[in-house]
Order: C-alpha cells, then sequence, then structure tokens
C-alpha cells in the first residue's frame, strides 16, 4: 500500500502571518473550490516566492504547494482584434 501523503496544516491565521513574516507573502487571489474550501494563492510583491493554501470554513489552512516565481497569464481573448 502506497505511504498516504499529509499536507502541512495549522490555524489559518498562523499560517498567513508566517508567510508574511518569512517570504513577505500575502493573499492574492482565491477561489471556492467544490468541497466547500478555499484555495488561495499568497505570493510576495516581486511573485518570486508564492504559497497555495486550501482553507476550511473552520479556519484550518493546508499548505498545498508552494514555490518560486509565479507568473500571470493573461485570459485568452475570443475576439479577433485582441
Amino acid at each position: 500500500e502506497p505511504p498516504t501523503l499529509t499536507r502541512p496544516c495549522h490555524d489559518y491565521a498562523e499560517l498567513a502571518r508566517q508567510l508574511e513574516g518569512r517570504y513577505a507573502e500575502a493573499p492574492v487571489s482565491m477561489g471556492l473550490q467544490a468541497n466547500g474550501d478555499l484555495l488561495q494563492l499568497f505570493a510576495n510583491e516581486a511573485k518570486d516566492s508564492w504559497t497555495i493554501l486550501s482553507v476550511s470554513p473552520g479556519g484550518r489552512g493546508c499548505i498545498v504547494a508552494a514555490g518560486r516565481d509565479w507568473l500571470d497569464l493573461k485570459p485568452r481573448s475570443d475576439d479577433p482584434e485582441a
């Protein structure tokens, strides 16, 4: 049987405080997941450091992914003149 992966989870407010203090990251976007949890992207101003959290309605945050060099993509346009 494969090992079960566990995500680092903690109180959301504490995770947000740590991300701000250690990496100068703040929330920059978010979306509601099908299970009711919030998916939130934290990044620093230069976007060279980022973290994605999954946050339960009860306030427990879990680190889903983290990395460097986040790149925002322009939404695709169907306008041929765009």
